[in-house]
């Protein structure tokens, strides 16, 4: 079974590496987090903000429309 967070955890890693207080190799390193995945994490909180990690299954806002 795949390691989940929840989305407040994953928005401080985010407001830790934009405000430049850490690194994504630090924070990788700390919590054991691969880079790629604090990467997609990064990419979606500055493109959604307060709508990213919107949870399972739940689509982002471009992409609620993909299936219909």
């Amino acid at each position: 079974m795949r390691k989940t967070y929840k989305k407040s955890f994953k928005v401080k890693v985010c407001e830790l590496i934009l405000n430049k207080k850490k690194t994504v190799g630090s924070v990788a390193k700390e919590y054991s987090i691969a880079r790629p995945i604090i990467s997609r994490w990064l990419a979606e909180y500055k493109k959604y903000k307060d709508n990213a990690f919107t949870g399972r299954g739940n689509r982002l806002p471009e992409k609620q429309n993909f299936m219909h």
